[in-house]
This record gives C-alpha cells, structure tokens and sequence, in this order.
C-alpha cells in the first residue's frame, strides 16, 4: 500500500508545508482486547472491533 500526503511542520514560528510519503504492507490479523473496566480506556470494555491490521514493513520518507 502506497499513501502520499503532506504534512504541516513549524520552524522558526513559521507553516511549512513538507511531503510525506509511506509504503507498507497491510494485511488481516487476528487480537483479543483486554481492557481493565475501571481503568482510562475503561469505555471500550463495550465495544466490539470491527477491524484488525498489521502493518509491517513500513516506510516512511519527508521530503
């Protein structure tokens, strides 16, 4: 999988604008949340993943 965007970057309290390009493999896996109930991320104990990736061999290039 290919992606090119750019992203926003400040230097010397100035936007500037930098291409950002990444390649990767995605593909489907297989995971089993646990969550602890009362813990920060207590809220996602009801929800139920609709997707799992693994991305592997991932690059990344600025510039």
């Amino acid at each position: 999988m290919r992606l090119a965007t750019s992203v926003w970057q400040s230097l010397h309290g100035n936007a500037h604008r930098t291409r950002l390009g990444t390649s990767a493999r995605v593909r489907p896996t297989r995971l089993r949340w646990q969550i602890t109930p009362g813990g920060r991320l207590g809220w996602l104990t009801a929800a139920k993943p609709r997707l799992h990736l693994a991305v592997t061999n991932m690059r990344m290039r600025f510039g």
